[in-house]
């Protein structure tokens, strides 16, 4: 056949080829449009007449056929647009068939094929692996650039606008298992030049490669999900060529996490009673002393927990018990302090945000740390006085990192007493090892538990260690916080948040009960007194606290399926009985028990799935069996009349005591919100049943009442020593707002009342004389509609009024220019460039430099300022 060419052409491939611009022009905005061009390249003969034929294919699918020569100077092009015009975007493959022809409407005989080209964005590790809390860096390739389009308008460019690509992790594996994952944020994007750049997409700048990275978000379960699917999808574009780029579902990068670090599981560090220790590696020691102790601390991840013993019974001469607790997490710190007469359950320090507690009931609050790491601070009752237990769950990121008298945490039990700071290590048989202990001191300048600010200013944050983690999901919901991990269990209790600005209100008192002075003991519930026995035989102690520990169905139970319960609350039983003789004291120790048991099973997904009706039964245990004052029902007490709080062991024949209100009585709408009343005291807890009986007046500038109401709202907890009434306020426009309330569980007996005032301490001022309370406007503000308005200001919905102090107080004052008939649109005061420039030359003339050249720029800003509020008065009516 004469018309055919018996060669193909060679080296045939697909290659990026520049970007073009659309110019358009609409009244004073001209856009210009980018689209990517993709060129065919092939070899060619040296025979100037034939004719090639060039076929498109997008993922195998013919969608262009074109006929190039040396006219067109064999250039073969498919664009942004022909894509767009095939409903196709970025993520293709893309290839050209090439062959040559002597004539341009005939077909070639002999054809080359090239090999696909990918035109979008490549993911380069689609498949990763973690180890569990690790990280990797996911790399992503353009290998076509992406322009968004650039608009002008009166010459001016407008910002251009990138490409966001969103990030969702779905995590696989079973429902009762946690983790997921995280990145830095939730959106990476990817660069866009604008048209006045476009030579970037020419000389290759626009080249780029994305990394960003994926961490294994944990939990503090022990079973996590192994296997997590990350989803890429771009965002929205502007302009028409970039469309090929919108709203694109990139691949999906498969991530598989390892979990190889099994030590820290069914780990835990106690200080129980008076108090027995237990280190991580599970060595069980004494630590009868007093004063400020650092029970654990990560120094790689800026975590402590610090406590403080005291006497346990301030008459007599031991033991010692924890009677406050802090937890720091960078810059956060929480703090428990129940020595002497102190009652705090408060964050010292919230600037991190990342310490999460939660109160699980009224005594036991649990405190999450960002690395996984847990704290339940138990308030224990033992003769009348409240104490604290600990018990401390370790996470992977605590071995080989963590120490204090929780032990130097590695798995090997041989080293756990190693001192502060030092290669000692006294010896693990050593039953009170003092040595160990005393190293452990907390020095001044460390001590969360002095409530001394200078401490906590030092403090460093987690900001200099590490990047805020990002959950991401497709709705695009984003929280980013520098915790590592979610809970395991999120449905107990409820989250305690931070409420600063009442703990600076309150000044801790200085705990004296190791200066062995006697103190009124904190009653909780009076009970009939038993008999003290005063053993001095192991045998015995040893059946008493069996006998009580296997009572208990609950224990017996955890005793069968947890196989992490350790014998060292029945240990400390024995030893606690041989000590004093007191048989009550059993009681403390099976709680505790089944404390550590609630905790394993918590953590257990395997044990949850395999015995569902084993962990509900452990799950659903109640606080200390209801105190034998209540009905125990799915976890929850309900109790007897005249008993109250989450374990009935209150007695509520009397309402709470109160001591206090913060701030005096002060509630200041410019620094906080004042839609509660809270009061300090004892004891504010679950089931209470109480009832605020307030009394709202809101009184205007003249102290007269305008309304006034009387109502009843349920009291609320928040800690055995602060609780609150809420009320919804309406204080705009007035005053003053008064409350004043007391409470009752009857309505029979009643505590002393108490007055908080609603006001604004940006412009008002206390007064108190003699008990009579007043407040008064500072000078240079006005009171306008409920808003402190300073000197000179205008108001935000009507330039023409201002404040004017002079003029009224408390109403807005008209600019004079605004009023009718003083200035028209006629006789405007106006002064041009040349009328101002003449008055600056005359004050030069007559006075200093400095001084006319300051005059000068005050007359020019007040007749601008006059301009401008003509023009306002042109366009606005105003309502006198």
């Amino acid at each position: 056949m004469d018309y055919c060419v018996d060669w193909a052409p060679s080296a045939v491939s697909v290659i990026y080829n520049k970007m073009t611009w659309r110019r358009e022009e609409i009244n004073n905005m001209v856009r210009h449009d980018p689209a990517v061009n993709l060129l065919c390249t092939f070899s060619i003969k040296t025979d100037e007449n034939l004719f090639y034929d060039v076929s498109w294919f997008i993922n195998g699918t013919n969608v262009l056929n074109q006929t190039v020569d040396v006219s067109s100077n064999y250039t073969a092009v498919l664009s942004a647009y022909d894509i767009l015009e095939f409903n196709k975007k970025i993520g293709l493959d893309v290839h050209c068939k090439v062959g040559a022809k002597r004539k341009k409407e005939n077909l070639p005989c002999r054809t080359k094929v090239g090999n696909p080209f990918f035109a979008g964005i490549r993911v380069i590790n689609p498949n990763i692996e973690l180890e569990r809390k690790g990280s990797e860096n996911i790399a992503l390739e353009m290998t076509i650039p992406f322009a968004s389009e650039s608009l002008f308008i009166n010459g001016v460019l407008q910002p251009v606008s990138d490409l966001n690509i969103h990030l969702a992790f779905e995590t696989g594996g079973a429902s009762t298992t946690g983790g997921g994952g995280s990145s830095n944020h939730c959106e990476v994007k990817v660069k866009s030049f604008g048209y006045h750049e476009k030579h970037k997409y020419e000389n290759g700048e626009w080249r780029q490669k994305i990394f960003f990275p994926v961490y294994s978000k944990d939990t503090d379960g022990y079973v996590i999900s192994t296997h997590m699917t990350l989803h890429l999808k771009t965002g929205g574009t502007n302009g028409i060529g970039s469309k090929i780029f919108e709203h694109v579902s990139l691949q999906d990068i498969l991530i598989r996490v390892w979990d190889t670090n099994q030590q820290w599981k069914g780990r835990s560090c106690g200080v129980h009673a008076d108090p027995h220790m237990y280190t991580f590696d599970g060595v069980p020691y004494e630590c009868q002393t007093s004063g400020e102790l650092i029970n654990y601390r990560n120094q790689a991840y800026l975590q402590w927990i610090q406590s403080k013993h005291h006497l346990c019974f301030p008459s007599y001469n031991g033991p010692w018990c924890v009677c406050a607790v802090a937890a720091r997490a960078g810059r956060d710190v929480f703090l428990m302090d129940l020595c002497g007469d102190n009652g705090v359950i408060n964050f010292e320090l919230c600037e991190d945000n990342s310490l999460k507690v939660t109160k699980i009931h009224d005594k036991h609050y649990k405190v999450h740390f960002p690395t996984g790491t847990s704290l339940s601070i138990y308030i224990m009752e033992w003769n009348g006085y409240f104490n604290i237990n600990l018990d401390i769950v370790p996470s992977t990121l605590d071995v080989r990192k963590a120490d204090g008298l929780c032990g130097y945490f590695d798995g090997v039990k041989e080293n756990d007493f190693k001192r502060r700071d030092s290669n000692i290590r006294d010896s693990i048989n050593l039953m009170f090892p003092n040595n160990f202990s005393d190293s452990w001191r907390i020095p001044i300048n460390e001590n969360l538990l002095s409530g001394d600010s200078s401490i906590y200013s030092k403090l460093e944050s987690l900001s200099t260690i590490q990047v805020p983690h990002c959950t991401c999901t497709e709705s695009g919901k984003t929280e980013c916080s520098y915790s590592t991990f979610t809970p395991s269990y999120s449905n107990q209790g409820k989250q305690y948040t931070c409420n600063i600005h009442l703990m600076k209100t309150r000044r801790r008192k200085r705990d004296i009960s190791w200066e062995n002075t006697f103190q009124e003991p904190l009653v909780v519930i009076k009970r009939s007194k038993r008999a003290v026995t005063y053993v001095q035989t192991e045998d015995y102690a040893q059946a008493v606290c069996l006998k009580a520990f296997n009572d208990s169905t609950e224990y017996r139970t955890c005793q069968q399926y947890v196989t992490d319960l350790s014998n060292v609350t029945l240990s400390n039983c024995i030893q606690d009985l041989k000590m004093t003789g007191d048989d009550n004291l059993t009681q403390i120790h099976v709680e505790a028990a089944l404390e550590q048991c609630t905790t394993f099973v918590l953590l257990n997904a395997t044990l949850q799935e395999t015995e569902p009706n084993v962990t509900y039964t452990i799950q659903n245990l109640c606080p200390s069996n209801c105190s034998s004052h209540g009905t125990c029902s799915g976890g929850n007490c309900s109790c007897d009349s005249g008993h109250g709080g989450s374990d009935c062991s209150f007695d509520l024949l009397g309402p709470p005591t109160l001591t206090s209100v913060p701030s005096a009585g002060l509630c200041d709408l410019s620094s906080r919100d004042c839609s509660e009343a809270t009061m300090f005291g004892k004891y504010f807890v679950e089931n209470m049943g109480s009832l605020c009986y307030v009394n709202v007046k809101q009184v205007n500038v003249n102290q007269t009442t305008v309304t006034e109401e009387h109502k009843q709202v349920q009291l609320q907890e928040r800690t055995l020593f602060e609780g609150f009434c809420p009320h919804s306020v309406n204080s705009s426009g007035l005053w003053i707002t008064e409350i004043t309330f007391n409470i009752s569980n009857d309505g029979l007996r009643f505590t002393d009342t108490y007055e908080i005032y609603i006001y604004q301490s940006e412009c008002q001022e206390y007064h108190n004389e003699s008990g009579n309370v007043f407040f008064t406007l500072k000078e240079n503000f006005c009171y306008i509609e409920g808003m402190c308005v300073p000197f000179m200001e205008e108001s935000s919905v009507n330039e023409c009024l201002m404040c004017n102090t002079t003029v009224s107080r408390y109403n807005w004052t008209v600019y004079e220019y605004c009023k009718q008939g003083t200035i028209t649109a006629d006789n405007k005061s106006s002064l041009s460039s040349v009328q101002l420039m003449t008055i600056i030359v005359v004050l030069c003339s007559l006075c200093g430099f400095a001084v006319s050249f300051i005059t000068a720029i005050v007359i020019f800003k007040t007749c601008k300022k006059l301009k401008n509020r003509n023009q306002i008065f042109d366009t606005k009516k105003l309502d006198n």
